[in-house]
């Protein structure tokens, strides 16, 4: 993930350096405030979070685990997407998709080795009221998003006499509310750079399976239980989106 985070930001880079390079407006074109209809973005989200392998542990194995812990956790994580706009000259329809996978492997204080496999599928749509300058545009709007997660972790034991390995498996589904603000910044009629906040309101449902294996000693029974919860949050901690506009 690393490696994309840093693909992503190079290239948002160099194609806004390019967009300095189009079109010299006429004193005309400098006065029009109206944009073009269609927006397509590439967003990247959360690329000022941390991530902690630590805390990744301590969040879902054994008596540490937590099922909110965890969503925040991976809701929380840098992410990658596409989004499409159709804008007018006041109001706009936004839609924008991610899909992620996080894959780790880690070591506990123990020792013991344990491996992360997680995907995120987040998609929304909303609306939002536009007010355009010359080179800004500021807006502020909702979406509503519906999101899923689908979590594997393994925990290897390094005394299968005395501890099985564990196999741990969660999903979350749930639906959102996101109000938010933001604004454009237009290097060109065609390109431009966004920035935005939401007050995220997330509730969920979800199911988590726990089995043992490779265990020597004892017949230890699969545990399994449902769960719900909710979780607000202010975020993204971190939001740029290069957009095209046509």
């Amino acid at each position: 993930m690393r490696f994309l985070h840093n693909y992503f930001l190079v290239l948002l880079m160099l194609i806004s350096i390019f967009s300095f390079g189009q079109e010299e407006k006429t004193k005309d074109e400098k006065q029009e405030t109206k944009k073009p209809k269609h927006e397509v973005r590439i967003i990247m989200e959360n690329f000022m979070g941390r991530t902690d392998v630590y805390t990744n542990n301590q969040v879902w194995y054994s008596s540490n685990f937590s099922n909110p812990g965890t969503y925040e956790y991976y809701n929380n994580r840098f992410k990658y997407g596409l989004g499409y706009n159709l804008n007018f000259n006041k109001i706009g329809i936004r839609t924008k998709v991610f899909y992620n996978s996080y894959n780790e492997t880690y070591f506990d204080r123990t020792k013991q080795e344990n491996n992360s496999n997680a995907q995120m599928l987040r998609g929304s749509v909303g609306v939002n009221y536009r007010k355009n300058f010359e080179k800004v545009t500021l807006f502020f709007g909702v979406d509503v998003s519906y999101f899923k997660i689908d979590l594997e972790q393994i925990q290897y034991s390094t005394n299968l006499a005395s501890y099985p390995d564990i196999h741990q498996f969660t999903n979350y589904n749930g639906i959102g509310i996101e109000p938010l603000i933001g604004l454009n910044y237009f290097f060109s009629k065609h390109f431009s750079f966004s920035s935005e906040i939401r007050f995220i309101r997330d509730v969920y449902k979800g199911n988590t399976l726990i089995t043992y294996e490779n265990y020597s000693g004892f017949n230890t029974p699969d545990y399994e239980i449902d769960f719900e919860g909710n979780y607000s949050n202010l975020g993204p901690k971190g939001s740029i989106s290069l957009n095209v506009h046509f």
